[in-house]
């Protein structure tokens, strides 16, 4: 992923990425569905580390998505690319995207270009 720093930091980003989903919790698809940010370089990755050591204190329980190298990237299936813009009314939509995108929507209401977000939510 590619971002331009003056509009949102890689800060606001790993924020953004704690904020929504499950990032304390050790549930039973996390072997599966690691928590987990990937990144470009060795330099880029200590600085994910410090973020992470920073807005631990936001958390109750200790923040378990890490830092990871990455390494190669696969694309999805086209299937599931653009999955919730493509059919939004579908049960997993509805029933867990909506939810994290309306709680992205309200507390980085500064920093989420709403736009194409409204639209797919009415």
């Amino acid at each position: 992923m590619s971002f331009n720093q003056n509009i949102i930091t890689l800060a606001d980003l790993v924020e953004i990425h704690l904020f929504s989903h499950s990032s304390t919790s050790n549930h039973s698809k996390r072997d599966k569905y690691r928590s987990a940010i990937y990144c470009q370089s060795t330099e880029q990755k200590s600085e994910v580390k410090s973020i992470l050591s920073v807005l631990q204190k936001h958390f109750e329980q200790p923040i378990i998505t890490q830092a990871l190298l990455l390494n190669e990237f696969n694309l999805s299936p086209e299937h599931y690319q653009d999955y919730f813009y493509t059919a939004p009314n579908r049960p997993f939509c509805q029933n867990i995207i909506a939810p994290k995108l309306l709680n992205l929507m309200e507390r980085f209401k500064n920093k989420v270009n709403t736009r194409l977000l409204n639209k797919a939510l009415k």
